[in-house]
């Protein structure tokens, strides 16, 4: 329908409904938006002045859905009230005079139902769960309350599913419909008969209906539960490791006790920082596009869920290297010291002799002798592997002595985030996205420093982050800030596992795997590396290439968000970088073509990583349900007062609730599952604003306190 949005929050829209006026002009449409895993979002749209459409409902009371129906009924035929706009709008598809409210169950308070004033009959539909039958009793409340109320009567539906309504009963007898397109015409006939018969035999209002007898203050109904549901994710395929890694991290994960996705990720981030630009690939058969194997990877959950302990088990065979190194680099050292002292006294013997060859006049002999002669040896350098903490400067001139690349490692990589995203440290930012790709250079001018050329900049990255500490960054990948410059989707390997049941292991680590797993890194690390990029074998090319198109295919949809398309986006090198990476790790003489069986364990991770791409972004692009609950929380703790305006919560300074649209959209929902109640106020004698303030159900005011 014209007007509304085709995507909202990253979800297609499947139906609108119209909301019009006594004439039947429209004035409002509701939108139902709905993904492929079936999360959906009803979303209302009024006219505000003449700004044009605006999500949100209007100011109360609300108009009825089906307004121009009713107004057009005698007031001797009877009104059908459902719940919802579909269930509505399906009887007025078979000539039924049917209206309903909008906001659902707990919302029917804010509804203007003056227009049934002086209707004979009204048959009230409830859906067959206990929010259904709150809404039934809540209109059955306002109609009774008019000047000229009607004679209510209830329809009871029999064999409807939990939460079922007069959609999934009229599916009974016409099972191919979907509720949305016209009921179909060769099973009208047949579902009016039964729907008459159901008004026959209608069951009068129960008595207890007229009083609120439910333990709870005057007015208020039981308030619905909030779940901020995650995306489903794919458990790990450990198939897809590298076959020297698969028992060692299943080893590691039963011990700990801890998803295996932890220790994955980070077993193959840092199987990354070791073969670095040694395993370049070209992924095309007949192009000079070329992958850097470097990956970035964010380990993601809750505290005390083992995530830093698995990942600090991973690093074990990198940080070996790193020890190794170290101690080699200072033997080099301590020989470097008598290499300088030879050196020196050379020079001074040869600059003695060299100035007997000037007087001679013998300047070439001179020459060669100085040379020959220098007065300092080249100092060795150290092999690094992990960097923690450092400038970009510092991280250049590591770079410089390690080309091949080095991984950065922050437990909780939320300060690093952090100090990347201040102002004075934008040029840091701009460096590690250039690191990203692998194969750039970059050149620091400084003053005192003076001019720095890295020709090789080349970086992992792994950390491990709180789902609460990174929402904000997720915001502005969602929201396009200018902070949005595709840092986070970056990331590509980030996983949010679901953790499983929890067991006491004591048992001694698999050394056989454990080992297993340190002769690939020693392995790799000895290793000098392609004279030229490896290849895909045939049949993995022709994997590879199929794989690319569906990949290409899935970025041109025109449902698809901008962040996910950009993090997806960065498949199209992961894939690759995986592949060569696996390939290297399972063969040992490091042959250049990359086979068909690497291919397959890399479509196998981006087919796993997908769904925990999905879970991580949907909990930004859906946050609604999370940002209410973050309320509830903020009013268990006392932190909001019984009586509360959006400009408390936007003081909060708590996270998802920095603007006013996601606090009304949070307050919105938290109205419609009975939680708050909305007044709202006059401005003053003056001419003031009106304002809007909410009431904390007096149940959960008692248990807050």
């Amino acid at each position: 329908m014209s007007g509304i949005p085709k995507i909202y929050k990253g979800k297609p829209l499947i139906h609108a409904w119209p909301y019009r006026d006594r004439q039947g002009e429209i004035i409002g449409i509701v939108g139902r938006y709905q993904d492929g895993s079936g999360k959906k979002d009803i979303v209302p749209f009024f006219k505000r002045s003449s700004s044009g459409w605006a999500a949100g409902a209007p100011d109360d009371p609300r108009p009825l859905f089906g307004l121009d129906r009713l107004e057009k009924q005698p007031k001797d035929k009877a009104v059908m009230i459902p719940e919802g706009e579909k269930p509505a709008a399906a009887l007025q598809g078979l000539g039924v005079c049917a209206v309903t409210s909008l906001g659902g169950a707990n919302a029917a308070n804010n509804t203007d139902w003056t227009p049934f004033n002086g209707i004979k009959t009204v048959y009230i539909v409830p859906d067959n769960d206990k929010p259904g039958e709150h809404y039934a009793q809540t209109v059955y409340r306002a109609l009774m309350a008019l000047d000229s109320p009607p004679t209510v009567k209830i329809i009871r539906l029999e064999g409807l599913p939990d939460g079922g309504d007069i959609v999934d009963w009229l599916q009974n007898y016409a099972p191919d419909w979907d509720g949305y397109a016209p009921f179909p015409a060769d099973s009208t006939a047949w579902a009016m008969a039964e729907l008459q018969a159901k008004v026959k035999n209608a069951e009068p209002v129960p008595g207890d209906w007229a009083t609120i007898d439910d333990g709870l203050p005057s007015g208020w109904p039981e308030p619905i539960e909030i779940k901020a549901d995650l995306k489903p994710v794919a458990p790990f395929p450990l198939d897809a490791l590298p076959d020297a890694f698969r028992a060692w991290v299943a080893d590691i994960a039963h011990r700990m006790q801890c998803p295996p996705d932890y220790v994955a990720v980070a077993a193959i981030i840092a199987l990354s920082a070791v073969v670095g630009k040694k395993g370049l690939i070209k992924p095309k058969s007949k192009d000079d596009w070329t992958v850097s194997p470097n990956l970035w990877g964010l380990n993601i959950g809750r505290p005390s869920v083992m995530k830093t302990p698995a990942a600090n088990e991973a690093m074990k065979p990198l940080n070996w290297l790193e020890i190794t190194a170290k101690e080699a680099f200072k033997q080099a050292l301590e020989a470097n010291e008598v290499e300088q002292f030879i050196n020196k006294g050379g020079r001074e013997l040869a600059e003695k002799q060299a100035k007997e060859l000037i007087k001679a006049k013998k300047f070439d002999d001179a020459r060669r002798l100085l040379v020959d002669n220098p007065s300092e040896s080249d100092k060795p350098t150290r092999r690094r592997y992990i960097i923690n903490d450092t400038t970009i400067e510092k991280l250049g001139e590591l770079l410089n002595e390690n080309p091949n690349g080095l991984l950065l490692y922050r437990d909780e990589i939320s300060g690093w985030l952090k100090t990347i995203d201040r102002e004075d440290r934008s040029n840091d930012r701009a460096f590690y996205i250039e690191a990203f790709n692998g194969l750039g250079s970059y050149t620091f001018d400084r003053i005192g420093r003076g001019t720095i050329d890295i020709s090789s900049v080349c970086l992992s990255i792994l950390g491990n982050i709180q789902p609460g500490v990174l929402r904000p960054y997720l915001n502005d990948a969602k929201n396009g800030t200018a902070s949005d410059d595709g840092m986070i989707q970056r990331f590509q390997l980030m996983v949010w596992p679901d953790l499983g049941d929890w067991r006491h292991i004591d048992q001694w680590p698999d050394n056989s795997a454990k080992d297993a797993a340190a002769d690939v890194f020693t392995r790799l690390n000895d290793w000098e590396g392609y004279m030229e990029a490896a290849r895909f074998s045939e049949d993995g090319q022709k994997a590879f290439d199929a794989w690319f198109c569906r990949l290409h295919e899935e970025l041109r949809a025109d449902d698809i968000h901008p962040a996910i398309e950009s993090h997806l986006g960065k498949y199209k090198s992961m894939m690759p970088s995986l592949a060569v990476l696996v390939h290297l790790a399972d063969d040992p003489y490091h042959g250049d073509t990359v086979g068909i069986d690497a291919v397959k364990k890399a479509m196998a991770w981006c087919d796993y990583l997908k769904t925990h791409m999905l879970r991580v972004y949907g909990s930004a692009l859906d946050p609604v349900d999370a940002n209410a609950k973050t309320i509830l929380a903020k009013i268990g703790s006392g932190k909001l007062p019984d009586w509360f305006g959006t400009g408390d919560v936007k003081r909060g300074g708590w996270t998802g609730l920095d603007t006013l649209d996601a606090i009304k959209a949070a307050l919105a929902r938290l109205v419609d599952y009975g939680w708050l109640r909305e007044h709202r106020q006059p401005g003053g004698t003056l001419g003031g604003r009106p304002s809007v303030k909410y009431a904390i159900h007096p149940k959960f005011q008692k248990r807050a306190s």
